[in-house]
């Protein structure tokens, strides 16, 4: 197929920003290098009480800072004492259109590096429970993890 798509390459390319966060023994959720000074985009859900630890894709493991927390849209943004890191390469959501094929990476119940990809099935705007109201979303079909008592997807 003429122009076909090499997704291992594309995940090849992203999985070294992907990091682990977790903040406790047990349950850990997914984030990315956010800049190569040591931010860490997250889901504020993920953060328990306890301070927060940054898992590399090297390995290598930090504690870290909450720097911000929205829980309006569900985002935290953690620092790591640590530069030159290989921050994710950040596009114009804008320029996206419905049909497009998009790459999800994840650990999904505990399984590092998950991917899977699917397509932008819709852009819109949701109503938030908060001072925002309507928010821009991006909607896709790609799903990381499978739901219990289905079949793997």
């Amino acid at each position: 197929m003429s122009g076909s798509i090499d997704f291992s390459e594309i995940i090849a390319a992203a999985r070294p920003s992907l990091v682990t966060v977790f903040t406790k023994r047990f349950g850990a959720g997914a984030g990315i290098v956010w800049s190569t000074e040591g931010l860490i985009m997250t889901n504020r859900h993920v953060l328990g009480r306890h301070t927060p630890k940054v898992l590399l894709a090297d390995e290598r493991q930090f504690e870290a800072e909450v720097v911000a927390t929205d829980e309006e849209v569900d985002l935290a943004l953690l620092r790591i004492p640590v530069k030159e890191l290989p921050a994710a390469r950040i596009g114009d959501s804008t320029e996206l259109r419905v049909g497009e094929l998009v790459v999800t990476l994840g650990h999904p119940w505990g399984q590092r590096n998950a991917a899977s990809f699917g397509l932008v099935s819709h852009l819109g705007n949701a109503r938030t429970h908060g001072r925002r109201g309507l928010i821009p979303i991006i909607q896709t079909d790609a799903r990381l993890a499978r739901q219990f008592g289905g079949p793997a997807t």
